[in-house]
């Protein structure tokens, strides 16, 4: 994997590059790893959430980043009912038209 390595570090830098496994239930082997950036390896966890929105599917740390809100903000508004479309919307809105979308 060392050449594989080499590639992934003149791409990412060394300190943005990780090893990760592909099946998480599987050895660390080389039929089982591969580079990976911080971030992808982050997005992998069993514990991220997926959101779908207009057919797009990614974690609420990618759906954050897009929308400039911070993940916590998201996530509290997902637990309060809010859709994902809304969730991830930075406007500010009015109780009353929240209310309208849960």
């Amino acid at each position: 994997m060392y050449e594989s390595y080499i590639e992934h570090v003149k791409a990412y830098g060394e300190k943005n590059t990780t090893i990760e496994r592909i099946d998480n239930n599987g050895n660390y082997s080389k039929n089982n790893c591969l580079w990976a950036t911080r971030t992808i390896q982050a997005n992998n966890r069993r514990s991220s959430k997926y959101l779908t929105i207009n057919g797009q599917k990614m974690t609420v740390a990618d759906w954050s980043k897009l929308a400039q809100i911070n993940q916590t903000v998201i996530n509290n508004r997902l637990r309060r009912g809010w859709k994902p479309e809304l969730a991830v919307s930075n406007k500010k809105f009015l109780p009353h038209q929240i209310a309208k979308h849960i």
